[in-house]
């Protein structure tokens, strides 16, 4: 864990970098905790006026919030983190970002000057997802690497903890996409960025891992900071202990979420480009991803035929990649 613990390190050096784009990021999660509370005490008034069928109520607040999350989450979150990530990849790339810039508009404006319909990076994202799973499954001994006792009997849960924690590597493979975006277009980078995953999976998943576990470790943390006053609310105004356990757990989530999730993203993304440098996609691998995903054969298949496009069209537009 020591190893990741320095790769945390390197990550905290390039977040505090994009602190304005953070900021950013904060104001938004902010903002959404409060209304959660908004929210929340509005039902909780609404099923006290119901009585005994108070509980009904607050069944669709809870139906109703995981609802708005996703919604959050995917259409106002994701820019965010996108234009996130092509500001880290800008630093590491360049090392520094032009002079005055507004951090959030430049990288909104590196998202939306490559990429024409955002919905697009949905389904590259969601082929990249499913190769590299099904990588992990078929080609991958999690056993090998994963820091945790007697895991033969914990496979299932070991697995669902690998699958957790490639969310991180799906958005280096975005980073790798924006380094090349002037001579390959996004399927193509995908297709190339998860080859070089392959090559090198062995300390990209270990770190991955590694990092999503101590953010669930951080998630607890910050439960238990909040539990203490949430059961004071639940102790002294007895109608409430529901609406503020369930304020407890999404309050200690979203926090979660926001501060230490651009930590991790910063993390994974520095040692994806320092262990992928100078690498070049290899065949070999290229069969093996073919033999163990049909989501892998999926995404080259759009990766010819993007390309075909871009080369027909010229390489200056790029804009319906």
């Amino acid at each position: 864990m020591g190893a990741v613990l320095g790769r945390l390190s390197t990550g905290w050096g390039l977040l505090m970098q994009t602190l304005p784009i953070l900021m950013v990021r904060l104001g938004i999660y902010a903002a959404f905790a409060i209304g959660i509370a908004i929210y929340l005490l509005i039902f909780s008034g609404l099923a006290w006026l119901f009585g005994r069928f108070g509980w009904v109520v607050m069944l669709f607040a809870i139906i109703g919030l995981g609802g708005i999350w996703v919604w959050v989450r995917r259409y106002l979150l994701y820019m965010v983190q996108a234009a996130h990530v092509a500001v880290m990849t800008e630093l590491i790339v360049h090392k520094e970002l032009p002079k005055g810039v507004n951090q959030y508009q430049y990288g909104k404006e590196i998202i939306t000057n490559n990429v024409k319909d955002i919905s697009i990076l949905f389904a590259v994202d969601a082929l990249v997802d499913g190769t590299l799973k099904a990588f992990t499954r078929k080609v991958a001994n999690i056993v090998d690497f994963l820091p945790l006792p007697g895991i033969e009997k914990l496979a299932k849960a070991a697995m669902a903890i690998v699958d957790r924690s490639l969310t991180y590597v799906d958005e280096a493979i975005f980073s790798y996409w924006l380094t090349r975006r002037d001579q390959q277009t996004l399927w193509a980078s995908a297709k190339d960025g998860v080859i070089l995953y392959a090559q090198s999976w062995k300390e990209l998943l270990k770190v991955a891992v590694g990092i999503w576990l101590i953010g669930v470790l951080s998630f607890f943390v910050l439960l238990v900071l909040f539990l203490v006053p949430g059961l004071a609310v639940g102790y002294f105004f007895e109608s409430l202990k529901l609406p503020a356990a369930i304020f407890v757990v999404v309050s200690a989530y979203v926090i979660n979420l926001a501060l230490y999730e651009p930590l991790g993203l910063a993390a994974m993304i520095a040692t994806y480009h320092e262990e992928t440098k100078d690498m070049t996609p290899d065949p070999v691998w290229d069969e093996r991803l073919t033999a163990a995903s049909t989501k892998f054969t999926e995404l080259k298949d759009r990766a010819v035929e993007s390309m075909a496009e871009w080369t027909d069209r010229g390489s200056t537009d790029q804009s319906s990649k």
